[in-house]
């Protein structure tokens, strides 16, 4: 039974969804996040210089403006929040930055599963990610390391799988 136990929790689609639940409770109760702490965050994001210009550029992007002056940053990581402005006009990073992270886990925990144990992997992962606050409040708070961190995952996870199919053919 421990066993059986122990399979499930190690399974990656439940590890996936503590890392979620972590997200989101980090993401409720850090008082930097908009609505969180009106009285030291009043305009929330709006007020923090890098985040007011990816909502400020995200903003402009729904409006089909590309003038310089609301574009400080490249586009990619606003262009990225601006499809979940609709949905959620002050937290348009909220989905971004969680699929960000959850894909970041797979990659790191499916790559350390070819060195170490499933455990180890998820361990190591935990310790320097998720309790780590420095680290996890970058993925709680808009930046574009967030999306950073995704496209350097894939670019690992895509030569994980070149490295596999090179080793077949040998």
């Amino acid at each position: 039974m421990a066993k059986k136990t122990g399979r499930v929790v190690l399974d990656l689609r439940w590890i996936l969804v503590s890392i979620t639940v972590l997200y989101a409770i980090g993401y409720l109760a850090l008082s930097a996040t908009p609505g969180n702490n009106p009285y030291a965050h009043p305009l929330g994001w709006w007020g923090w210089f890098d985040q007011g210009q990816y909502l400020k550029a995200a903003n402009a992007l729904i409006q089909h403006d590309l003038s310089p002056d609301k574009h400080f940053y490249p586009p990619l990581y606003p262009a990225t929040g601006a499809l979940f402005l609709k949905w959620s006009s002050g937290h348009p990073y909220f989905l971004l930055n969680l699929f960000c992270l959850l894909w970041f886990a797979f990659v790191f925990i499916r790559v350390t599963d070819r060195y170490i144990s499933r455990l180890g992997g998820v361990l190591v992962f935990f310790c320097t990610s998720i309790f780590n606050l420095r680290i996890f409040e970058n993925y709680l708070i808009p930046w574009t390391t967030t999306l950073g961190v995704a496209l350097l995952a894939t670019g690992i996870l895509g030569l994980t799988w070149l490295q596999d199919v090179l080793d077949k053919k040998s």
